[in-house]
């Protein structure tokens, strides 16, 4: 988890390093970004549980919200602007599988959301649309952006 931090854009480097000294947190550093982040206007959570995460993540109901998160493939951060209840868009088609979506993102804890900045172009190069499907791993959000507020998600290391 401390390489998320390193690379995370929402923290600048004496954050990240008050936030890193000694490898495990504790109270005092976690009362030090707490601090930083009301300064901010963003609310720090502490439970990263993936039923807590995805509760956070469904608060933007239909509307626009962002989503950082680190991908399982190659530990990179991604950062992805997501909607929830797309029901037929314009130019990406629907996830497929033989199981219900819905029971294997809870499977796997992860969750299926539609990323509204995907550029989707043509056999000829030419956009044609934006918006593909994406899985989010739950486990690995960092940062939620959904009705009006930023969630920074804090694991306990403990």
């Amino acid at each position: 988890m401390n390489n998320i931090l390193i690379n995370n854009p929402v923290f600048t480097y004496e954050e990240r390093t008050a936030r890193m000294m000694g490898g495990k947190a504790d109270k005092l550093r976690f009362d030090i970004l707490a601090d930083l982040a009301k300064k901010r206007g963003y609310e720090l959570v502490e439970d990263t549980s993936p039923e807590s995460v995805r509760e956070i993540m469904e608060l933007v109901g239909n509307k626009i919200g962002s989503v950082h998160f680190i991908k399982r493939g190659d530990g990179t951060l991604r950062k992805m602007s997501y909607r929830l209840h797309v029901t037929k868009p314009s130019v990406a088609k629907s996830p497929s599988g033989r199981t219900d979506r819905k029971t294997m993102d809870r499977l796997h804890d992860q969750m299926t959301v539609f990323d509204v900045n995907k550029v989707v172009r043509g056999i000829n190069g030419e956009v044609i649309g934006r918006g593909a499907w994406r899985t989010v791993p739950l486990e690995n959000v960092v940062r939620v952006a959904a009705a009006g507020k930023v969630y920074l998600l804090m694991p306990d290391y403990e």
